[in-house]
């Protein structure tokens, strides 16, 4: 039997201190949930060393903005390797050019309609010293990883293609016919996010909800947060500019990332709600030129409030964090239930609440105190238990017109039969008010 050697020794030199992960032996599968370490590294130097499988490096941001441009003919390589930059031939014997790109790529597949792949965010490679189907990965130009302005700039000017005359690969019977049927649906679309209208948040409206999350806005974290509320802000019918404003600040008091990463993240979710982006309003907010790729709009889920909450949950104790998250409902003008509690105010000169606390699997009494001559931010107390249930199932019927709850139906699972659920709850009610 073979004696077990260092596999991590023979990553190369180029590639050592970017985000390496595991993947499975002879395989391209990672060995560890890799998507969260698109956010930042993989730290288990120790693991890495022992591992006998194979490896991958993450591209992006936790690797200094590295892209590869993945080609998968000796035709179109012929193009490029006069290029003089890292390179790896790849198992099936295609080519794997590296780069660190100032302006960052969105992940495009097939650019100018040819076997090129631009691999940028949301992606990882192989790398070797792996092999998949027992066929090596090799270095064939054992040279720096070259930094480039524009990545992408450089792929088209390479394959002899303008960026905005990108050729499509040819069409079928089948694709034409139905593009002849649906031509007209884009314009539809279009007519659709011009009919919405947003909302443009106060500027004491930014300043608060800035205040209410700086201390959440913590690495490892921050991409996210620019995704959960830009996702929250677009399902409010928030303008994107009002949610980079807020954004904007948190990024200007921290040692933050690349803006132009974290500003794709107000993109994909505006993008996916159907609502359009000015890039030139959304440049001057973010004081940066934004060069990035578009995703499409419609499908696709987009998280939210549930996100936030996630976030600042691990920052506060949970009293706090739906505190929070009520707060923002009211500035953002939406009370749909959140993942974790559901708010009912029983007398607002009193600011008191019924909260069903879906972890505490209890309905109890809250109120909202602060002491307003120190200066503190108001924050929801427990004050009772009441019932020893939860709802199981809560509909929102959202009014066409305000896009506004306008009605909320609940059924509730009790685990003490001894007294009718509503009859409690009611005693509850009229005991506050």
């Amino acid at each position: 039997m073979m004696d077990n050697y260092n596999k991590y020794d023979l990553i190369p030199r180029q590639l050592r201190n970017l985000n390496i992960i595991p993947l499975h032996p002879n395989s391209k599968q990672p060995a560890v949930k890799w998507k969260e370490y698109q956010e930042k590294k993989y730290e288990n130097i120790d693991f890495l060393k022992q591992w006998q499988g194979n490896f991958a490096v993450i591209c992006g941001q936790t690797s200094n903005n590295l892209v590869v441009v993945d080609i998968d003919s000796k035709e179109l390589y012929e193009k490029f390797k006069d290029i003089e930059t890292f390179t790896i031939k790849t198992a099936k014997k295609g080519y794997h050019l590296y780069f660190f790109s100032k302006v960052y790529p969105e992940r495009k597949i097939r650019v100018g309609g040819l076997a090129v792949d631009v691999l940028g965010g949301a992606s990882y490679c192989v790398i070797p010293p792996s092999a998949v189907d027992n066929i090596p990965y090799e270095v064939i130009k054992d040279v720096p990883i070259l930094e480039v302005e524009d990545v992408l700039r450089l792929v088209y000017e390479s394959l002899g293609i303008k960026q905005e005359e990108e050729t499509k690969p040819a069409e079928t019977k089948k694709e034409k016919e139905k593009q002849k049927g649906e031509e007209v649906k884009p314009k539809e679309e279009e007519k659709q996010k011009e009919e919405r209208k947003l909302r443009e948040l106060s500027d004491g409206e930014i300043l608060e909800i800035k205040e209410l999350l700086k201390e959440a806005y913590r690495e490892g974290n921050r991409q996210s947060l620019w995704m959960y509320l830009s996702g929250w802000g677009a399902k409010a019918g928030i303008k994107a500019e009002s949610i980079a404003k807020i954004l904007k600040m948190l990024y200007d008091e921290k040692d933050d990332g690349d803006i132009r990463q974290r500003a794709s993240a107000i993109i994909h979710s505006y993008s996916k709600s159907n609502l359009r982006v000015d890039l030139q309003k959304l440049s001057k907010v973010l004081n940066v030129d934004l060069h990035l790729h578009i995703p499409e709009g419609g499908g696709g889920k987009v998280r939210g409030k549930s996100g936030l909450l996630e976030i600042l949950e691990e920052t506060y104790s949970e009293e706090r964090a739906l505190e929070i998250i009520r707060r923002l409902e009211e500035i953002f003008n939406t009370s749909s239930p959140v993942q974790g509690a559901v708010f009912e105010i029983l007398n607002y000169a009193k600011q008191t609440f019924a909260v069903a606390n879906f972890k505490r699997q209890t309905i109890g009494v809250a109120q909202r105190v602060a002491n307003t001559e120190k200066g503190e931010i108001p924050k929801i107390v427990y004050k009772e238990e009441v019932i020893n249930a939860v709802p199981t199932h809560v509909e929102v019927i959202i009014s066409p017109i305000d896009q506004i709850p306008s009605l909320r139906r609940y059924s509730y699972q009790r685990q003490d039969p001894s007294q009718s659920l509503w009859d409690q709850f009611r005693l509850m009610r009229c005991a506050i008010c």
